[in-house]
């Protein structure tokens, strides 16, 4: 894990420091089967490393805050180092991890009919919805966030409720929004471009309810995972 600084934003030892324990404490809430696989992608690698970037300048889209590539992840550090609270910023790390364990199980490349076999939505009676091509990668993503014990909301939560997105990228908001507003709006705008319909969003909305019911279980502890 290392941090490079950037013009406005500098990244001390302590930042690197703070962001490691973060992500180890994710990495101990992944169940035991999904590190191994992870762990497996990783080792067709050489050397076996895997890199993680604390960015102060960001290279990546100017929509996203966080980024995975085939052997390591990237963090907007000029944002995910501003306020962002650790429930927020262990939601975005596991959001990136699962990407990655997306990569370990061969889910990227795959057509949208093969896709589609994977995801606990859409249920039997939506499986004709247009779901869109590109939203079933994002989706599964957010059920494996949820299978882990996060709240896939949270880091989008946070940017709606701190930031406002312009053509030029994020700007800070003199005055940060309400919470509670924030979350349900950054919900909706998380779903609202994975269906084509109405009906869909609305059954998707309700499907992601009854999966963060399912998932309010204890975690591990780092210990335990960490075996």
């Amino acid at each position: 894990i290392e941090g490079f600084d950037g013009k406005k934003c500098l990244i001390s030892e302590s930042d690197v420091d703070f962001f490691q324990e973060r992500f180890f404490n994710v990495w101990a809430t992944i169940p035991e089967s999904d590190r191994r696989s992870i762990e497996t992608h990783w080792q067709q690698f050489s050397p076996h490393t895997f890199r993680v970037e604390l960015q102060g300048d960001w290279w990546g889209d100017s929509r996203a805050i966080g980024s995975e590539e085939r052997r390591q992840l990237n963090f907007r550090w000029e944002i995910c180092g501003f306020k962002m609270d650790d429930d927020s910023l262990e939601a975005l790390i596991a959001h990136e991890m699962a990407h990655v364990f997306q990569r370990s199980i061969g889910f990227v490349g795959k057509t949208k009919d093969e896709l589609c076999g994977t995801i606990a939505f859409p249920a039997p009676k939506f499986s004709g919805s247009p779901l869109r091509q590109d939203a079933i990668i994002e989706h599964h993503a957010d059920e494996t966030v949820l299978r882990w014990g996060y709240d896939w909301v949270k880091p989008w939560a946070f940017m709606r409720r701190f930031y406002d997105h312009t053509v030029d990228g994020f700007v800070r908001l003199k005055k940060s929004r309400k919470p509670d507003p924030s979350y349900k709006k950054a919900m909706h705008a998380r779903l609202e471009n994975r269906y084509d319909c109405e009906v869909g969003l609305e059954a998707m909305r309700k499907h992601f309810q009854q999966l963060s019911r399912d998932a309010r279980s204890p975690r591990p502890s780092m210990d335990e995972a960490l075996l």
